[in-house]
């Protein structure tokens, strides 16, 4: 059986050109041109850790597991998620972390948990120094 880590919560591809397109509208004068798998990683880590806070601030009075973090009206986001890994890993941790809650369904909450990752990738983007061609995370 595969770890967690080895799977993907991700999708690659899709972040990988959503980086770019984001050094490039937000940081004009730096030509990135390629992403750290490193930087993959720790982006990988840190959805981890976010879905784990999630649910241990979650109420387990409910059925669906769902998270409010508002959409902005009218926009289109990309999907960054591999919605099927994070769902198993979500009721995996939530077995884990709350064993007597009976979560039956998954909510909104994977588009709540994507709108975060686009917002955390945006700020690194902002952090990272304009040198070199290379997306890296530290």
């Amino acid at each position: 059986m595969m770890s967690l880590i080895e799977r993907s919560m991700f999708h690659q591809s899709t972040l990988k050109q959503h980086i770019l397109t984001r050094c490039g509208k937000l940081r004009r004068s730096w030509k990135c041109s390629r992403v750290n798998q490193e930087a993959m990683d720790n982006l990988g880590f840190w959805l981890m850790r976010r879905i784990n806070q999630v649910i241990r601030e979650h109420s387990s009075k409910v059925a669906t597991f769902s998270y409010p973090w508002p959409k902005p009206w009218g926009t289109v986001e990309p999907m960054l998620l591999n919605k099927k890994e994070v769902r198993r890993y979500i009721i995996l941790r939530i077995k884990q972390f709350r064993p007597d809650w009976r979560c039956s369904r998954i909510g909104p909450v994977m588009e709540a948990i994507n709108r975060q990752a686009l917002h955390h990738i945006d700020g690194l983007v902002h952090s990272h120094p304009t040198v070199g061609r290379t997306f890296l995370m530290s």
